[in-house]
């Protein structure tokens, strides 16, 4: 949050300290006349940009306002920055115009985070705490937003592979291919295709292995009720 006057910022700290969701993270500075001119520069630099039809023609001027955008944007990102950085917020930390930085809460409490490390370790707390249930698959071919090419291949050929396979040591895999990757962390590191007693292969669910230790019973009952 950032804050136009020290009234607002007094308004805006009150209100974060009513917030006890243990999944926030909340920093509230007060604005600065460098941050506040430099984003007029910003601005005014776009609006002569968009709305004076003699820049397109006059490429001297172009430079010179591209010239002061840049300034100004650096100034911007610097000031931002500053006040918003981890290192500069922490409790009891007096503000004003000169030495403003943020105020850093986190249910309903004021904290210190002195440098980037505990800004970094208190981020992995709150994802903790918020994605409890997250299942943990060491693999950088399925922790991705959006499969690449070649993820997208193996797992066609994995699925292939479970519905055609199953009874195969390795779903028959040769070798290490992506495929091969994907089986070993999600299916077979987690117990869900075993060796039985009499020595075939079979699937089971999280719940019947002797440690969910990938944490996947949450999804698996997830997907239960969905389908």
């Amino acid at each position: 949050c950032l804050a136009p006057n020290a009234d607002a910022e007094a308004e805006a700290l009150a209100d974060a300290q009513r917030l006890a969701q243990p999944n926030l993270l909340i920093a509230v500075a007060l604005e600065t006349e460098a941050l506040r001119d430099a984003a007029y520069h910003l601005a005014a630099a776009r609006v002569v940009l968009e709305n004076v039809p003699a820049m397109l023609g006059d490429r001297a001027a172009r430079r010179e306002l591209a010239l002061r955008r840049h300034e100004a944007d650096a100034i911007f990102r610097a000031e931002w920055s500053r006040l918003f950085s981890p290192a500069l917020g922490a409790e009891g930390l007096a503000v004003d115009a000169t030495t403003a930085s943020a105020t850093w809460l986190t249910q309903a409490r004021i904290i210190e985070l002195p440098d980037a490390r505990s800004f970094s370790r208190r981020l992995s707390e709150l994802a903790e705490n918020t994605f409890r249930d997250t299942p943990v698959l060491r693999n950088e071919l399925l922790n991705r937003r959006q499969l690449s090419s070649a993820g997208a291949a193996a797992r066609g050929a994995l699925v292939k592979a479970m519905l055609n396979q199953g009874e195969q040591e390795r779903l028959g895999f040769t070798g290490f291919p992506p495929e091969y990757a994907m089986y070993a962390s999600l299916l077979h590191a987690t117990g869900l295709h075993y060796q039985t007693a009499e020595g075939s292969w079979d699937w089971r669910s999280p719940a019947e292995t002797p440690t969910d230790r990938a944490h996947l019973l949450p999804v698996w009952r997830a997907i239960e009720r969905l389908v």
